[in-house]
């Protein structure tokens, strides 16, 4: 499975990329925070299970297996909106993790890495996926 934001266009065969996710190994293009401690130390923070795994950072396009996508969608959600209501309503979440990580825009990327962090599915970082 390809997963893209609604903005996003596929331009190139993606079957060097699908040829290469197993169960529980997926891989996405490296996001724009990768190599920030702060989105390891936020993971601590809101995680709930695998809470010393390491957090893949990546972004879109997602490339999972199906069976993993089924695993990861509920998970990605739940996520998505913790680290939402935190930002709302926790002024020190806020003010710890907006301004390096930009967090309510990306919120849905962060449910995704860490759904898949929860879960031990490892995602590869790729730097040739989209064209900016």
């Amino acid at each position: 499975i390809v997963v893209i934001d609604p903005d996003n266009f596929l331009m190139k065969d993606m079957k060097k990329w699908t040829d290469q996710v197993s169960r529980n190994n997926a891989l996405g293009q490296g996001a724009y925070y990768a190599g920030s401690p702060k989105l390891q130390e936020m993971w601590k923070e809101v995680c709930e299970e695998g809470c010393d795994n390491e957090v893949d950072a990546v972004g879109v396009p997602y490339v999972i297996k199906a069976s993993d996508l089924k695993k990861v969608t509920p998970l990605w959600r739940y996520y998505t909106v913790k680290v939402k209501e935190l930002v709302e309503t926790d002024p020190a979440f806020k003010e710890r993790y907006e301004k390096h990580l930009n967090v309510m825009w990306a919120a849905e990327m962060f449910g995704y890495n860490y759904a898949c962090t929860h879960l031990s599915i490892k995602t590869k970082i790729m730097r040739d996926m989209q064209a900016r």
